[in-house]
C-alpha cells in the first residue's frame, strides 16, 4: 500500500479529519491506498503529523506541495514503470506504422543486453531489424532463435553507423550516438519520449498528481496488472507534443 500526499483545500469529502492532517482510505480493486491531505502555510507543513499518517509507506506527492522541512518519507520512484510505459508507447507507434508500411527498418540500441525481451515484439512488426550492442555473442543467440521463429534474423553489430540506414532508432535507456533527422525513441529531450501528462487521466488519480507515478504505484506496489499495459496517448520531442498516428505517418514518409 502507498500514500498520496496532497494539499488540504478544506472542501474534501470522505476524509477522516485529525488535528493537522486528513486521511482517506481508497479501495482500488482488491488493493487500497491512502490519500493524506495536509494544510500548508508558507511552505511549512506539519512534519510529525504527516510522518505519523504515512507510517513509512511509499509516498507520491502532489506536484505543488513544497516543504521547507526535511521529511523522513520514502518517495515512490516510478522510473522503472515510466521506462516500461515508454517502451509500450514505442510499440504502439511501430504497430501503427507497420499497418501503413511493412518495411519499417529498425535500429535497436541495447549495448548491455538489458532489453532483450523487446526483440520478439520488434520482429513481429518489422522484417528489417539491426541490433546495436556490445554483447554480440549473447544477442547472436537471440537472433538465431528469431530466425527459427520468424524466418528472418536481425543483424547483430557493434557499429552504430548502421542506424543511418534505418527509419527508426529505438534506445530504451538512451544509450548510443543518434543520427540526426531520424525518428529516435529514447528517454532524451530531443528524442520521442513520454512525460507527465502523456497518459490519459486515470480513475482515482488526484488532481496535480503525476499519472505515471500513480499508475506505477498501482502496478508495482498493489499488483494491478492492467497498469502494465498502459501506453501514452502522445509523445514529446524538444517540448512539442506529437500524436501516435502523427509519429507513425512521419516514419512512413521516410520510406521509399
Amino acid at each position: 500500500m502507498f500514500c498520496i500526499l496532497i494539499k488540504d483545500d478544506g472542501k474534501k469529502r470522505g476524509f477522516r479529519r485529525f488535528k493537522k492532517v486528513s486521511v482517506k482510505h481508497v479501495n482500488y480493486g482488491k488493493s487500497r491506498y491512502d490519500i493524506v491531505a495536509v494544510k500548508s502555510k508558507k511552505g511549512h507543513i506539519p512534519k510529525k503529523a504527516v510522518e505519523k499518517a504515512v507510517r513509512g509507506r511509499p509516498v507520491i506527492k502532489q506536484v505543488d506541495i513544497i516543504s521547507k522541512e526535511s521529511f523522513a518519507l520514502s518517495p515512490f520512484d516510478s522510473g522503472m514503470f515510466k521506462r516500461h510505459t515508454e517502451i509500450n508507447t514505442f510499440f504502439k507507434v511501430l504497430s501503427t506504422a507497420s499497418r501503413f508500411k511493412r518495411s519499417v527498418a529498425v535500429a535497436f540500441i541495447d549495448l548491455n543486453c538489458r532489453y532483450c525481451g523487446c526483440l520478439r515484439r520488434i520482429m513481429e512488426l518489422s522484417n528489417e531489424v539491426y541490433i546495436i550492442t556490445n554483447e554480440i555473442e549473447e544477442y547472436t543467440r537471440y537472433a538465431n532463435q528469431c530466425f527459427s521463429e520468424y524466418g528472418a534474423a536481425p543483424i547483430v553489430t557493434d557499429g552504430e553507423e548502421i542506424a543511418d540506414k534505418c527509419h527508426v532508432v529505438f534506445s530504451p535507456d538512451g544509450e548510443g550516438t543518434f543520427v540526426k533527422n531520424k525518428c529516435i525513441f529514447a528517454p532524451k529531450e530531443d528524442a520521442f519520449h513520454i512525460e507527465t501528462g502523456c497518459i490519459s487521466a486515470l480513475y482515482g488519480c488526484p488532481k496535480g498528481v503525476s499519472e505515471i507515478d500513480f499508475a506505477g504505484a498501482l502496478f508495482e506496489l498493489c499488483g494491478i496488472e492492467r497498469m502494465g499495459n498502459l501506453a501514452a496517448d502522445f509523445m514529446v520531442k524538444s517540448g512539442v507534443k506529437y500524436g501516435i498516428k502523427e509519429i507513425a505517418e512521419r516514419i512512413c514518409l521516410d520510406i521509399r
